[in-house]
């Protein structure tokens, strides 16, 4: 069976073909601090190792809730709301995925109709364009500047590079790949 044709404009990403070469280094023996995608390279603190244990005890070992855990959503829930955010409802309007790349493409699915536009600030995840072409958008790049070691965006670009056919930011914090965290001030 052919695949769609809009898998036609996925490119490899540059990400994952230098993923693929630190292993291979790795695997060959060589010392190598990577400085790669958002996993960490440090121990599962305790409490978390224990709290695993425990599910798996208790049996907790099915699939759970396509929105993510209750109890989760309903703890997401109140940490936005004791910092200062707004009141959200863990049934309806709090989803917890497995990563950042899925939330994004589970939000822009709900959004995008072919050819519709997104705008990304640029450096970008390429995962992240993956997704938008997947999703058949078309991603639209407003190129960032680094002002003081901190990557930002101009408000003007921003504007000029929207068009009828926008739908969506992709606005992300901490910003993949740079690691800027937006100030509150900085949020559009």
């Amino acid at each position: 069976m052919p695949l769609a044709r809009r898998l036609e404009r996925l490119t490899p990403t540059a990400v994952n073909s230098i993923l693929h070469e630190v292993r291979q280094l790795r695997a060959d023996g060589r010392q190598l601090v990577s400085l790669m995608r958002g996993a960490p390279d440090l121990p599962t603190p305790g409490h978390i190792v224990t709290a695993a244990q425990q599910a798996l005890a208790d049996g907790r070992t099915g699939y759970p809730d396509n929105r993510g855990e209750p109890t989760l959503r309903e703890a997401v829930a109140r940490s936005i709301s004791r910092n200062g955010g707004p009141e959200y409802s863990p049934d309806s309007e709090i989803l917890v995925t497995s990563g950042a790349t899925l939330g994004i493409h589970a939000a822009l699915g709900a959004v995008l109709d072919p050819d519709d536009e997104v705008l990304v600030p640029e450096p970008v995840y390429d995962a992240y364009l993956s997704v938008i072409i997947q999703l058949g958008g078309r991603p639209i790049p407003v190129p960032a500047t680094l002002d003081n070691g901190r990557f930002t965006w101009d408000p003007d670009q921003v504007d000029a590079a929207c068009s009828p056919r926008t739908r969506a930011m992709l606005i992300n914090s901490p910003w993949n790949p740079t690691g800027t965290v937006l100030d509150n001030d900085e949020w559009l």
